[in-house]
């Protein structure tokens, strides 16, 4: 599982942003939104966009803007309280969140959140003993590696998935380059290895 994470840029828009990571083979973009997005404008050109694809939307972002989108699911932010968001949104919806403990891995697994990202920068060694503890306990919940594009050189896939991660959230590095569309076919050429 690839997520890519996409927010404002000055180079790109959002819907530009979200056209070449399709074309480059994502399957799941997820949303930064801030109160200077232009919802409706994304709701006309984005969206679109994704269903047609196939591709999953969620957001990073306010629970009203998932739902003026009609997305897939939401990102939370840590903090936030992710079993009164799926009581919300419902079973349907796609829900994530940070989370620092193995226990709190479980409890939301017992919550039917989809998935989990560690903090950025956990160390290799601690986050391999967080999923063990999580798994020990009988959670199966997803745990999913935030990294940056700049990351993704010779073995880090691999690497990452010997401590038990089972995806990538790639938060930023993507669009930095010249020819977007070709990175991120190479970043899902190397998860694939």
């Amino acid at each position: 599982m690839i997520q890519i994470l996409i927010s404002m840029s000055e180079k790109y828009s959002l819907a530009e942003m979200s056209q070449m990571a399709i074309e480059g083979g994502c399957g799941w973009i997820v949303l930064h939104l801030t109160e200077e997005s232009d919802v409706a404008s994304l709701a006309e050109d984005l969206v679109p966009l994704c269903r047609d694809a196939g591709v999953i939307l969620t957001i990073a972002g306010p629970l009203a803007d998932v739902r003026r989108l009609e997305a897939h699911g939401v990102y939370l932010k840590p903090g936030d309280n992710a079993i009164a968001v799926r009581e919300e949104l419902g079973p349907e919806a796609i829900v994530g969140i940070t989370v620092s403990s193995a226990s709190a891995a479980v409890t939301l697994a017992q919550a039917d959140i989809d998935y989990v990202t560690l903090p950025a920068g956990t160390a290799d060694k601690d986050a391999a003993a967080i999923i063990a503890d999580a798994r020990a306990a009988g959670a199966e919940i997803p745990f999913v590696l935030p990294c940056a594009a700049p990351d993704f050189e010779g073995d880090f896939a691999a690497r990452a998935k010997a401590v038990g991660y089972a995806g990538f959230f790639i938060t930023d590095g993507l669009f930095d380059c010249d020819d977007p569309v070709a990175r991120i076919e190479a970043v899902h050429q190397l998860v694939l290895r």
